[in-house]
């Protein structure tokens, strides 16, 4: 069994790592987090590059640390 991190737009799930088969296989697919937790991956995705000059950095570590306090 190899298991490997992607992400799920809502649409399609993208593969963050290679994957090491070339011919179709079989998969089990595992959602590790909550609904909510997925959403904030997708608007922060959809944002990158927006906020340029606009204190980025302290902004999104802001937000990290928001997320990280509700993960508990």
């Amino acid at each position: 069994m190899l298991a490997i991190k992607g992400i799920y737009d809502g649409i399609k799930i993208e593969p963050l790592e290679p994957i090491p088969f070339k011919e179709e296989t079989d998969v089990i697919i595992t959602f590790l987090k909550e609904e909510t937790e997925a959403v904030t991956k997708k608007n922060w995705r959809q944002l990158r590059g927006s906020a340029k000059g606009e204190q980025l950095l302290k902004t999104l570590l802001k937000e990290r640390n928001e997320d990280l306090s509700r993960e508990g």
